[in-house]
């Protein structure tokens, strides 16, 4: 029951970080989206460099987290790979990815439900999220799958083979917590 107290009062943290309008990097917090995929026997992985969020905490120990992630921020390495994605995201027609919902941070282990807006096309998800304070900041990480075929995303071809549709995307983030203040968000670009 301690251990659930320290995880709801962590994840309450988080939502208390303050409001800020945009983040540097000179900043503490830092938050990563990453994808990684296979195209025949080439994995291929990317990572975003920018995000806009946000955290707020509701009612009943819950928080609603928004997160949104520009298409054109992803960045494999590889100049053609990105383009190829960006093309099959059609990145100019659907420039975010987004994702909005809710963690309830009363039960262990600490569940997130909400839905992935992707290519046009709004999908539910549910998902575990791992949480550990050190100090003033706490870490929040999550991972899940995405099937890039349900958001109806025609798979490119990379090296001659086509992407599988099934990606996996981690979200992680160490942050500043603050708990004087009763909401978060931010931007973040590290370029």
């Amino acid at each position: 029951m301690l251990r659930s107290s320290l995880l709801v009062s962590a994840l309450v943290l988080l939502a208390a970080a303050p409001l800020r309008a945009q983040e540097t990097e000179s900043d503490p917090d830092q938050l990563t989206l990453r994808y990684s995929g296979q195209a025949g026997r080439r994995a291929v992985n990317g990572v975003a460099h920018k995000l806009e969020w946000s955290v707020v905490a509701l009612q009943g120990g819950a928080v609603r987290v928004s997160l949104r992630v520009p298409v054109d921020a992803f960045e494999s390495g590889d100049p053609g790979v990105d383009a190829r994605l960006q093309q099959a995201l059609e990145s100019a027609r659907f420039p975010f990815v987004e994702v909005d919902g809710i963690a309830q941070t009363l039960s262990l282990p600490v569940r997130f439900t909400g839905v992935v807006r992707l290519h046009g096309q709004t999908r539910p998800f549910a998902a575990v999220l791992s949480l550990a304070r050190a100090g003033g900041q706490l870490a929040v990480s999550c991972s899940l799958g995405l099937d890039l075929g349900g958001f109806g995303v025609e798979r490119p071809s990379l090296d001659g083979a086509l992407l599988d549709p099934k990606l996996e995307v981690e979200f992680s983030a160490l942050l500043s917590i603050q708990p004087q203040a009763i909401a978060s968000g931010g931007f973040v670009n590290s370029n």
